[in-house]
């Protein structure tokens, strides 16, 4: 049937007029422009509104521009950072709190500075410093300083954490993501306590972590400095983590220093009904771990790969297993001077994948316990380069030869073992390869690792030789989403420099 236009004209006023209405009474969302916001210490005013914040008119707190008002207890979600803003933050130390209300304080889980709003995917709500900001809490407010705390899409850059002037409670740490999806930590530094609270809060160990996944999808951790998790005031176990993650998914940690932590990563459990799958930790740069470099525990489909670890003092480089770890790929790392190399812990895990590594000692390059031997244990191992390791196996005190590894167990057919791989300069931490080190054509890519599965790669994290292991050179925008694929890119782009 053919409508008559005077009567399409009719029904085009009516559809706007409900449209109209309906935006009225706030029952569809106004599309609205996304605004640069500013706070800044020493000028601002928290007084200002949110249609009158400028560069001129900045507000004095980042609680004000996260809560919409000056109380953590009172959030005006109205009058805070909206989908898409940016707020920058200008130099300074902010002693952050909530106007006295200490509804913020005692949940391991409730962070002080969360957003009243979340963003989304495509307009995610940024809090970036501009020059060096420091984040502190005020006396008498406990818990996780900055994250996401069922918000999504938020994103903290630029920022400055040390947790000696927060006060993590129990079981958790200064940055903390929960309940969340697509939130980022990019280009900041985070310090854990150095073995007191500058308020004389106790400390705590066991599950102090400086940043938490609990639970938290498709997370990006990207750029930062993450340095010292104790246990009081000694160095910590593998419960004292740079990074602790339960119950999370699909989360990528790339390009990231860590230091002086029990732990850098700790993949660790996964509660009923949860799930701990496809995260990715790759390009990492990992020194003085006290207990272990990466572990993954638990969950199925995570993958190490590309990361330069050294200097650890009392564990291992990488550890996987004794939980159900299953098919968790350890590809392409670098790993020197550590007490032992690859530790594959116990007889649980299921298709651990372990090719391209460079393992250099003193310690055995692999290592076993809890009852396992090579022959019980699921795992495939092949093109890896081994060096100046002693023994080479060692399964709860039974040593086995680089003879019984390939003979008896039909492990690394192709692998080598005694050869220096001969980098470029390791006195200076420089594990790129010479020209004629026999490890540029060792590797094959594996998993779209290196390139298409079978070509010639070298094996080690530097495949190209260009790559950056550790924190990039400059301060690195996000990516508004990061990609689920493992395999993906690197997003370099739109770098700027901070004086």
């Amino acid at each position: 049937m053919k409508m008559h236009s005077s009567m399409t004209r009719e029904l085009g006023r009516f559809v706007a007029f409900v449209v109209l209405l309906a935006g009225s009474a706030g029952l569809i969302p106004w599309p609205t422009e996304a605004k640069t916001l500013y706070v800044n210490g020493a000028t601002g005013s928290d007084s200002v509104s949110y249609a009158a914040n400028s560069e001129s008119a900045p507000w004095r707190t980042i609680g004000r521009a996260v809560w919409g008002s000056t109380s953590y207890g009172a959030p005006n979600a109205s009058q805070a950072a909206q989908p898409g803003d940016v707020v920058l933050v200008s130099q300074g130390i902010y002693w952050e709190g909530n106007g006295g209300d200490t509804t913020a304080s005692g949940s391991r889980f409730r962070v002080i500075l969360n957003p009243a709003n979340s963003g989304t995917a495509s307009q995610p709500i940024t809090i970036r410093g501009v020059g060096t900001v420091e984040i502190r809490i005020i006396n008498g407010v406990r818990g996780p300083m900055i994250g996401c705390a069922n918000r999504n899409y938020v994103i903290w850059d630029h920022v400055v954490i040390d947790d000696t002037y927060g006060g993590s409670r129990e079981d958790t740490g200064p940055v903390v993501f929960h309940v969340t999806t697509g939130c980022q930590l990019i280009n900041s530094e985070v310090r854990g306590h150095n073995g007191s609270y500058h308020w004389g809060y106790p400390t705590y160990g066991g599950n102090y972590r400086l940043v938490s996944l609990e639970p938290a999808q498709s997370v990006l951790i990207r750029n930062n400095s993450i340095a010292r998790a104790k246990m009081g005031a000694g160095p910590g176990g593998q419960n004292e983590a740079c990074i602790m993650a339960y119950d999370a998914n699909d989360n990528i940690i790339e390009h990231n220093d860590f230091a002086d932590c029990g732990a850098a990563v700790f993949i660790k459990g996964q509660h009923p009904g949860q799930t701990l799958d496809r995260n990715v930790i790759r390009y990492n740069r990992i020194t003085t771990c006290h207990h272990v470099g990466v572990r993954v525990l638990d969950g199925a489909d995570n993958r190490v790969y590309q990361n330069v670890i050294y200097g650890c003092d009392t564990g291992g480089a990488i550890r996987i297993g004794w939980g159900q770890a299953v098919r968790t790929w350890v590809v392409n790392n670098t790993i020197v001077g550590n007490p032992n190399g690859v530790y594959l812990h116990g007889p649980d895990m299921v298709n651990t994948q372990v090719y391209n590594n460079i393992v250099v000692g003193p310690g055995p390059a692999i290592f076993g316990s809890s009852g396992a031997t090579p022959g019980t244990q699921s795992f495939v191992a092949n093109r890896n380069l081994y060096y100046n390791v002693s023994p080479f196996a060692d399964y709860d005190g039974t040593s086995y030869t680089w003879s019984q590894w390939r003979s008896t167990f039909g492990k690394d057919p192709n692998g080598l073992h005694g050869v220096n791989p001969l980098f470029v300069n390791p006195s200076a931490n420089n594990y790129r390869l010479q020209s004629g080190s026999q490890a540029l054509t060792l590797g094959r890519a594996v998993g779209g690792i290196g390139g298409a599965d079978g070509a010639v790669i070298p094996a080690g994290a530097y495949i190209t030789g260009n790559e950056v292991i550790g924190r990039l050179s400059g301060n690195q925008n996000s990516q508004s989403t990061p990609s689920g694929d493992p395999t993906a890119p690197d997003p370099v782009q739109n770098l700027r420099v901070i004086p």
